[in-house]
């Protein structure tokens, strides 16, 4: 009925990052340690994780971010957390006991596990880097500086989106296998359905597409945002697209466009 049901409160900045831990019962949120005063850079940054059931602050992390914190993300077994801070620090993070297992410099967004858990998509200067994420090596890097992608459900192949294009690479080779070009201005937001067949993109040309990822065919575009569309995601049940963008949070029925 699109009641609010709780407000967390506690952060001193903005808000950059939220994510769920996969069993649902954790929120991490990512942000600076300190209140932000014009012209100031952020000298810290902090990830806090909630109790969802509750609405309690668990804990705080962030010490070796000497940034503000700019991307989160959970493996699927949600046994660490990596991220990445805007001074190019990417840290990967235990769970359990919140240490640092590894970290790397001149990295940026954007932050995707794998569906196996074995790898991360980290952004860096040369490009996207597929890493080992027992290590943090790269095993190859992609020739493409989006700042958001998702894998595809074997984890064979990483979508990513940029400029006003979408491109699908295949981690093991690097080669390009795709590009979508229907949208007329900057993709800012992915996501894929539960299924893995169709994915979802929101753009700054005020449009969301729904796409198949089986050959790369438009679905069909979800129009009504009179701004830029900056996030987009499936609902679990598959039936709904979630968007959000600077006309606000919407929620659409895309059960039967498949």
């Amino acid at each position: 009925d699109g009641k609010l049901v709780r407000t967390l409160t506690g952060h001193q900045a903005l808000v950059t990052d939220l994510e769920f831990s996969p069993d649902r019962k954790i929120l991490a949120s990512s942000s600076c340690a300190v209140e932000l005063l014009p012209d100031q850079g952020c000298p810290q940054g902090e990830i806090r994780f909630w109790d969802l059931s509750s609405g309690q602050l668990i804990s705080i992390w962030g010490k070796g971010h000497s940034g503000l914190v700019v991307d989160i993300a959970f493996p699927p077994d949600g046994q660490f957390l990596a991220a990445v801070d805007r001074w190019g620090r990417a840290m990967l993070w235990r769970v359990a006991d919140a240490t640092s297992v590894w970290e790397l410099w001149g990295c940026s967004r954007p932050v995707v596990f794998s569906p196996d858990g074995q790898f991360l998509a980290l952004g860096s200067v040369d490009g996207i880097a597929i890493r080992r994420v027992a290590y943090g090596e790269a095993t190859i890097v992609l020739e493409d500086h989006g700042s958001s992608a998702v894998f595809s459900s074997d984890g064979r192949i990483l979508i990513v989106a940029s400029s006003d294009y979408i491109r699908f690479w295949d981690i093991a080779t690097g080669k390009l296998l795709r590009t979508l070009t229907w949208h007329t201005g900057p993709v800012f937001g992915l996501g894929i359905s539960p299924d893995g067949k169709r994915l979802v993109s929101g753009s700054d040309d005020r449009t969301i597409k729904l796409w198949r990822v089986e050959d790369g065919s438009l679905i069909g575009s979800l129009l009504g945002y009179t701004g830029r569309v900056t996030s987009v995601a499936f609902s679990p049940d598959d039936t709904f697209v979630i968007s959000a963008g600077e006309d606000g949070v919407a929620a659409w029925n895309v059960d039967q466009l498949r």
